[in-house]
């Protein structure tokens, strides 16, 4: 599922922000908690949450200008964004977690699951048609109870702590899933919510 697609759209139109010139660690785990609140889900599913970063060519130079425009945000924020690669520490990580039907899962754990998937496909024990069904079939057999799994990128907040940027993605299947890029905004009760959206892809 490529990030940037045919299927861009802004979703939800918002304000020029100031410059993001800081990273405030502080806020990633209340930003998280925020982004989760608003995702779709069943109330009896058990979705995963995991703690990989996603690299700065997500966002391809020459979809800058899109993405700028659609969030009305400059391009020294989405460069600063696209900078930050920091991998949350896992206080930060149990923190951002809103409610306990949601469960951290490693990109390590992820990993080992496509590694088992791509081995059956080398070695003819699956047929290569079948490749993403595969890994599916492996996720879902170790998390039965899930409804696929959100990955959240470092968020990038503003100078003045007012705005943040992340990305969130999320997938279910081998042709269910999103990509987003998300524009929050701190309320002066220090509520963060998603003041605008753009949907980078979706499957």
């Amino acid at each position: 599922m490529g990030l940037l697609g045919t299927g861009m759209a802004l979703v939800v139109g918002c304000h020029a922000s100031p410059p993001a010139t800081a990273l405030v660690p502080a806020e990633r785990a209340r930003i998280y908690a925020a982004v989760l609140r608003e995702m779709p889900r069943d109330t009896t599913t058990r979705w995963i949450v995991l703690d990989t970063l996603l690299p700065t060519t997500d966002i391809e130079a020459d979809q800058y200008d899109m993405v700028r425009q659609a969030l009305s945000i400059s391009e020294q924020e989405l460069r600063v964004f696209l900078s930050v690669q920091r991998m949350p520490t896992p206080r930060m990580m149990s923190g951002m977690l809103p409610d306990a039907r949601w469960r951290l899962v490693s990109a390590a754990q992820l990993d080992s699951l496509r590694a088992i998937a791509q081995r059956e496909i080398a070695t003819g024990t699956v047929s290569r048609g079948i490749r993403n069904d595969n890994f599916w079939r492996h996720w879902y057999s170790a998390f039965p109870s899930s409804g696929g799994y959100v990955v959240l990128s470092p968020a990038s907040v503003s100078g003045n702590g007012a705005q943040a940027l992340v990305h969130v993605r999320m997938a279910c299947g081998p042709v269910c899933g999103s990509s987003e890029l998300r524009l929050m905004r701190r309320d002066p009760t220090g509520t963060w919510r998603t003041s605008g959206r753009v949907r980078l892809s979706e499957s």
